[in-house]
Order: C-alpha cells, then structure tokens, then sequence
C-alpha cells in the first residue's frame, strides 16, 4: 500500500532488521507498551520473526523517502536504499487488533495518521480479515497523541477497561494503567 509520502510493506527480516531495532529499542516509544525496549537486536529479530509466521500477528513497515529522513542511523539509509523505515503498524493479540509504533524523530509530522489510514483500507481487503466486522485499537488515556491519530481516522471511543495493564515501567510496582478500546466498523457494516 502507498500513498504520496509513505509505503506499507510487510516486515522482512532482511530488509527491516535494523530500521525496526531502532524503532523497538526507544524508550519513549516503549512508554506506552506492555513491553520493554528491546536491549539487543536478536529480540527485534524474535519478534519479526513471530510477525513472518503468523497469521493472527502482522506487522508492517512503514517506510518514506530516505530524502525526507533526519533517523541517519537506519540500515536502509547506510546501505543506500532509496526508502527507511520510520515505524511499524499491524495486527496484535487477536486479528482485529491493530498496534502502531512510530519513531520519535517522526512525531508530529502526520506520518502515523497517515499510515493507519492506509492500513484501515489494507486491513478490509486482507483475505483472512473479511470476516471480521470490525478494527479494534486501544491506547493509554494519557497517551493523547495516539488518541488524534485514531479519531482523525474515525476510530469511535468504545469500553474504557480500568486497571486492564501493566505497562513496562511499572512493572514490579503492582500499578495498573487504564487502556481506551476505540473501534472502527468496516464499511459496509457502518450504515
């Protein structure tokens, strides 16, 4: 899938490798997850890995022009690639779960929003998704950057689930955080 600034590829050991350890070892990103930042690059290779046999579990990079690019450390970058890896988005935990990461060199430049839409659109014409009726994300209530970029999409504000998880910084400190589930239908069901 592509749009005018960025590409939807699904991850690839050979090609994402490196641009996805950057993006999964970066403790702001981790912030807001369940998991810790990756501390070593056969973690990051673990999880591509898991990603490339599932069904259930699929992630996709998410690449833009190395042109527009100021992550200079990336693998693409290094070995000349016209294109670099700037986040990952896919399916998590059940198939209609939708997960996103983007680094923070690309905060607020509209790249995620853009991304999910893309990824709405893929997810609905995905064979193995059509029976499901609908796309499920869910965010940290403190985490108000990720809330805009699901409304912008047109995700609707479903169950709040209190004390639902641990994140990865409290973990040992028995604090559980709220998540906000947020949905959106497939079309032809929204009417």
């Amino acid at each position: 899938m592509k749009s005018d600034r960025l590409l939807l590829e699904p991850l690839n050991l050979d090609k994402h490798l490196y641009g996805c350890h950057e993006i999964l070892s970066e403790p702001r990103i981790a912030e807001w997850s369940t998991r810790a930042p990756n501390i070593n690059i056969e973690q990051t290779k673990e999880r591509i890995l898991e990603s490339m046999a599932s069904v259930q579990f699929r992630m996709w990079a998410i690449m833009i022009p190395s042109s527009s690019s100021t992550l200079v450390a990336v693998e693409n970058e290094r070995e000349g690639n016209d294109m670099i890896m700037i986040g990952i988005i896919g399916t998590s935990h059940t198939p209609a779960n939708i997960g996103y990461k983007i680094h923070p060199n690309y905060w607020g430049k509209g790249y995620m929003t853009e991304a999910l839409r893309l990824f709405v659109e893929m997810f609905w014409d995905l064979e193995e998704k059509r029976a499901f009726p609908r796309l499920v994300a869910a965010y940290t209530p403190g985490n108000h950057a990720s809330a805009r970029v699901l409304e912008k999409v047109g995700f609707k504000n479903g169950q709040l689930l209190r004390e639902e998880i641990e994140l990865w910084f409290n973990r040992g400190l028995n604090r559980k955080s709220d998540i906000q589930c947020m949905y959106i239908d497939r079309p032809q069901f929204s009417k």
